[in-house]
């Protein structure tokens, strides 16, 4: 059974890994986003249930995150040298992002689901950027900003497949969605002490489905482009990020 294991690392001090041996607490905090559905990491090869009975596989799920940052008790933003991530369900990557060495608690994480509008008309872009991953349209539509594609016996699409392809950044269908994150006092704490590694962001599929909006895998199967459907995707998946309370080393 595959899982989703899309590794983003975020270095607050030196970094704690060579050769992916592990160094010792305290030298670095990874911040890892976890696929779920319904609680549970995601299994390609599993069938779920969505909140209105509709059954439902995944086949894809990917994402851009952008200008990712921490903020420590003294407000301070801490942000990560690259811009850009893009996280793929399907392939385990992960990146040491170097940041000056702090000492105080952690208290916020944010990042942006989406590429900026300024980055969709730069021309020819690499690294996680290229067109060559997959996700992007034309130059007149961008990016897009997140992926999600499976299986349902509720599709209307005669191959009963459902692809969702959201982007948009222009004007009124402009698809980012900023995302911010309060991370608890003891999970702060617990990684102000060495106690653990990782920050842990679980990214619960079925919000795509109900969450700001009522979304039925049985009355929308497609999209692929911007516009007001494009858009409620957007809000609904911009409310599936939430801080684990795991504590890993």
């Amino acid at each position: 059974m595959k899982t989703f294991a899309s590794c983003l690392f975020i270095s607050l001090f030196s970094t704690g890994f060579i050769n992916g041996a592990h160094q010792g607490y305290g030298d670095s905090v990874r911040v890892r986003f976890r696929a779920t559905v319904n609680g549970q990491p995601l299994k390609f090869d599993s069938t779920y249930t969505n909140s209105f009975g509709e059954d439902f596989t995944v086949t894809a799920f990917r994402f851009y995150v952008g200008h990712l940052a921490l903020n420590n008790s003294n407000n301070t933003w801490v942000k990560s040298r690259t811009a850009y991530h893009l996280v793929d369900a399907k392939i385990s990557t992960s990146e040491i992002i170097e940041i000056p060495r702090g000492t105080k608690k952690i208290t916020k994480l944010k990042f942006q689901v989406g590429v900026d509008s300024l980055d969709n008309v730069s021309g020819a872009q690499d690294g996680d950027l290229d067109p060559a991953h997959g996700m992007f349209w034309t130059w007149n539509t961008g990016y897009v900003m997140a992926k999600l594609e499976g299986n349902s016996s509720f599709s209307k699409v005669p191959t009963g497949s459902f692809t969702y392809h959201i982007g948009g950044y222009k004007g009124v269908d402009k698809a980012i969605r900023n995302i911010e994150l309060s991370i608890s006092n003891e999970m702060a704490i617990a990684i102000l002490q060495s106690k653990t590694d990782d920050l842990i962001v679980d990214v619960e599929i079925g919000k795509w489905f109900d969450s700001v909006h009522p979304l039925k895998i049985a009355e929308k199967s497609f999209v692929h482009g911007p516009g007001p459907t494009a858009k409620l995707y957007a809000d609904n998946y911009s409310t599936m990020f939430s801080i684990a309370n795991d504590m890993k080393p």
